[in-house]
């Protein structure tokens, strides 16, 4: 048996000789999902492969907040010239470091440069194995990750990022 009590946005089931008694959140208390301004946004199609490549990459990000930078997963797409885009995943943490790239089918309008947190990557990398097709649309200091009917949002680390070009 199942009773759900909208004034207290709890729900008691009963079954057997057993009762269980589970409290909820009302919907209104959550923060709106952010809308992105079409014009200012930047909005591409990540390869199917791409959890494999934020696995492979996000273990090397730092853990410690002394260096905020370091903590995220450093994330380019460049324009590669050919009809297609690069897309190139960083992470470092003063002692490891790791770099994947993979190339996107379609070129970017402009080039992107940002920073996610590591736990925002490990959660679209458990996402995004689940899902056929994953779009991020970057917009000033966030990232929305769509994945199926799923919607990730995150701010981005503002900062820059060592260049790990010259530690290769």
């Amino acid at each position: 048996q199942l009773i759900f009590d909208p004034k207290t946005m709890s729900m008691q089931v009963a079954s057997g000789g057993s009762k269980s008694k589970i409290k909820g959140i009302d919907p209104k208390e959550f923060p709106p999902i952010p809308t992105t301004a079409a014009e200012s946004s930047v909005s591409l199609a990540l390869p199917a492969e791409v959890g494999k490549l934020i696995q492979q990459v996000v273990l090397a990000a730092s853990a410690d907040q002394a260096r905020p930078v370091l903590t995220g997963v450093y994330l380019t797409v460049q324009d590669a010239g050919d009809g297609t885009s690069q897309l190139t995943l960083s992470a470092a943490d003063g002692f490891r470091m790791a770099r994947r790239k993979a190339t996107l089918a379609a070129p970017v309008s402009k080039p992107i440069n940002a920073i996610i947190p590591a736990p925002a990557m490990k959660e679209l990398a458990r996402i995004a194995k689940e899902a056929e097709t994953v779009t991020a649309i970057f917009d000033r200091n966030r990232v929305i990750f769509q994945a199926g009917d799923l919607t990730l949002v995150s701010q981005t680390i503002e900062g820059a990022y060592p260049n790990l070009d010259q530690v290769i």
